[in-house]
């Protein structure tokens, strides 16, 4: 990954219209992969305990809405539309409305 990203930065593995997301905060190292209280994905945290990335597993290109859930009221959430990320919250930083093609390879 590019140290010099402006983050979140976005990757997604597109078979068919759909795929797994992941979604970077910051650099790594990224670690052992914590699954989230739902099964729908994986969060990476630091050493300090706060969510640094995440895994969605499934995400339709087309439309999709997804959460993850993890320990201590952390939570990820992203709203897809046309292809594009297009809402991003995140328990740990204030970022809404950030627009990102999750198509984009980094």
């Amino acid at each position: 990954m590019n140290s010099k990203c402006r983050f979140p930065e976005f990757y997604f593995e597109s078979s068919g219209g759909e795929g797994p997301l992941y979604v970077y905060f910051e650099d790594g190292p990224y670690g052992n992969a914590v699954d989230d209280e739902t099964g729908s994905g994986a969060g990476f945290f630091n050493d300090q305990g706060r969510l640094i990335a995440v895994l969605f597993d499934h995400v339709a290109a087309s439309s999709d809405r997804k959460m993850l859930k993890f320990a201590k009221k952390q939570f990820v959430e992203v709203v897809i539309k046309n292809g594009k990320a297009v809402e991003l919250k995140s328990s740990h930083t204030k970022i809404s409305k950030r627009k990102a093609s999750p198509e984009k390879s980094i």
